[in-house]
């Protein structure tokens, strides 16, 4: 029930604003049933369970700007980083000498996706509208972990090693969609759509570690692997809110 208000709120608030922006710019047509004309923009989100407010197609950012009544650009941008430092030990005393690890974790990701699509309306002089668009997809993806270890057996130090694993991620495609939007009001909309992506992905994951034991001898290790393939998925249908300007 929160939730629904806060739904509420948001159409109610929205509407006003768009409506104070389209008198102060001058709206195109004050008899229009919709803001599909050249010159518009529409900031999108996603309806999620619980009719929460959610990132729309995955992005942070999802917005739409129209060359004319029928054309229009919609671009959505997803960024994500993480950074995190953790440090534990293990300690098994289960044999005669307590072995003892202690461990130093560091960890860096980020992820950002680019989505521009072409969106085509066939008719825009309704309140229900079906719509189509294409468009490239990119994808870059970097997670790296790095591990400080050293083992104990007992007091006596047996080795220590600093690990890094990174892992590289890449994507390039197109991206379908087709869907149908329904305006509230002349500034507010609810619309439906699913989509597709073809993408070609590339994975690739590199080790590098370095150690030294107890007598001082060092040790390294590198390796590489890689992986890469085309995919083709089907996205669930997803139901959104577009705020027009």
């Amino acid at each position: 029930m929160k939730n629904s208000a806060k739904i509420l709120l948001f159409f109610l608030f929205f509407s006003f604003v768009s409506n104070v922006f389209s008198q102060q710019n001058g709206a195109k047509d004050s008899t229009a049933i919709n803001s599909l004309y050249e010159g518009s923009w529409a900031l999108q989100f996603k309806i999620a369970s619980n009719f929460t407010l959610d990132s729309f197609d995955g992005s942070n950012l999802a917005f739409k700007y129209h060359f004319s009544k029928k054309s229009a650009l919609r671009v959505g941008v997803t960024l994500k980083t993480y950074n995190t430092d953790s440090d534990y030990e293990i300690i098994d005393d289960r044999a005669q000498d307590i072995t003892e690890n202690n461990i130093i974790n560091n960890r860096n990701d980020f992820y950002i996706t680019l989505k521009p699509l072409y969106i085509f309306y066939p008719v825009t002089n309704r309140r229900t509208l079906f719509f189509i668009g294409a468009g490239p997809y990119f994808q870059y993806g970097r997670n790296e972990n790095r591990y400080k270890k050293n083992y104990n057996n007992g007091d006596t130090l047996v080795y220590v090693s600093d690990e890094k694993i990174t892992n590289y991620r890449y994507g390039v495609g197109v991206s379908f969609i087709g869907g149908v939007e329904v305006f509230i009001t002349k500034y507010l909309s609810l619309h439906a759509e699913y989509g597709s992506n073809f993408t070609y992905d590339y994975y690739e994951q590199k080790m590098e570690r370095l150690g030294e034991d107890t007598d001082g001898r060092k040790f390294s290790t590198n390796s590489k692997k890689s992986t890469d393939g085309y995919n083709f998925s089907a996205n669930a249908v997803m139901f959104g809110v577009s705020v027009y300007f």
